[in-house]
């Protein structure tokens, strides 16, 4: 292919993604919205819109695709409009219609989302008219789930609404069906959660859902939020050790079931709001359970490089058992080839940490460990 014709290629692909960038999110046919924005654009006068400012000289212009859905003129006069409406600081009926019409072009854009929750704070006839502001953000969440603005508005209008609004899990669910590993989808919902304490309702649809992808982390990482969030360690340790090894013993090589297992067991007493002397005692019964655990799956998995990970982090912490971490690591640098210079460091560190374990303190082999100012200070007063 010549540079032309690349060059008209890369065009045509290039026209093709504004298009669909500048396209409707909603699902309704084009002449409804055609025919809904010019209402909208009707309640504003003519005098009442404010072009965007243009330089003498663009540095780079933005070609807008003439042949889009809605219309290119359209899109312009609603942003004129906004722009104006700014300038004036109105908080309206008609600006509240206007912003769902500026976040259907630019769902990022959190002034229009701003504008919008403030028309509801301040308009009277909008106070009483939540639900239906959860019904609009409930239909297009599967559209603009990805916008870290649309999540913080919803927030803004849950929070206000003083509960847990109906359907909300059904529609955190069909953005997760949608995107399994949304980190805005799952921050909020560890917010919603805690904010109208719905744990055990959460719980239950995620214990669901790691049945059926055991290895996605997001379901594992919202699960350990749930447990330790709420509950004393010394209670739910035992359970999630058993959980996290039914999951191994389906698939041994499931990475996620084994971080998990891992993060039980690291996790620090210290953070337990229980008694901190049974939180010790019970997390190094949890350690030495997971040591034979590991080395049982390794009896048949030789080169199981998860259940050595686990291995290295439970014997490196105790003198007896660092040359056993060492050996590991230098398994593990031969097996694990991606993280081949992490292994070779970890074991150089341990090596280290080895020999200050066992050499003597140079100050073992001095006949006094007094400091050599105060020696000199004693020489003097013998004088």
């Amino acid at each position: 292919m010549c540079i032309r014709d690349r060059v008209k290629k890369e065009c045509a692909y290039l026209k093709h993604r504004k298009a669909i960038c500048i396209n409707s999110i909603l699902t309704a046919s084009t002449a409804k919205l055609i025919m809904d924005i010019k209402d909208i654009i009707s309640e504003w006068s003519p005098a009442e819109r404010l072009p965007q400012h243009k330089l003498t000289t663009d540095i780079a212009t933005i070609h807008y695709e003439e042949e889009c859905n809605p219309p290119l003129h359209l899109v312009k006069t609603v942003l004129d409009i906004f722009r104006y409406a700014l300038k004036q600081n109105e908080i309206s009926e008609r600006v509240f219609r206007l912003t769902s019409t500026v976040v259907l072009y630019n769902q990022g854009n959190y002034t229009a989302w701003y504008v919008r929750y403030k028309c509801i704070e301040q308009v009277e006839e909008l106070k009483d008219k939540l639900d239906e502001e959860l019904e609009y953000l409930n239909e297009i969440a599967t559209e603009v789930h990805k916008i870290y603005q649309y999540w913080h508005y919803r927030k803004l209008i849950v929070r206000k609404y003083g509960k847990l609004p109906p359907n909300e899990y059904e529609t955190l669910n069909a953005v997760y069906e949608d995107d399994a590993t949304n980190y805005h989808m799952w921050t909020y919902r560890v917010w919603v959660t805690g904010q109208y304490n719905a744990w055990e309702l959460d719980f239950a649809d995620i214990a669901g859902k790691l049945e059926a992808s055991p290895k996605n982390n997001s379901l594992w990482s919202h699960r350990q939020h749930l447990v330790f969030g709420r509950k004393k360690y010394v209670d739910v340790a035992k359970g999630e050790v058993e959980f996290a090894k039914q999951h191994i013993a389906k698939d041994e090589r499931n990475e996620s079931a084994w971080f998990y297992y891992k993060g039980i067991l690291l996790y620090s007493p210290d953070k337990a709001v229980d008694d901190k002397k049974e939180a010790f005692a019970l997390a190094e019964t949890l350690k030495e359970d997971a040591r034979k655990f590991s080395e049982e799956i390794l009896s048949a998995d030789k080169q199981n490089r998860f259940a050595m990970t686990l291995l290295v982090d439970i014997c490196k912490g105790k003198i007896e058992t660092i040359n056993t971490a060492i050996a590991l690591c230098s398994q593990l640098a031969e097996i694990d080839k991606v993280r081949n210079k992490y292994w070779n460091w970890q074991k150089h560190k341990l090596q280290y940490s080895c020999l200050l374990y066992t050499s003597p303190s140079p100050r073992d082999r001095q006949k006094s460990r007094m400091p050599s100012s105060a020696c000199k200070k004693k020489k003097k007063k013998k004088k």
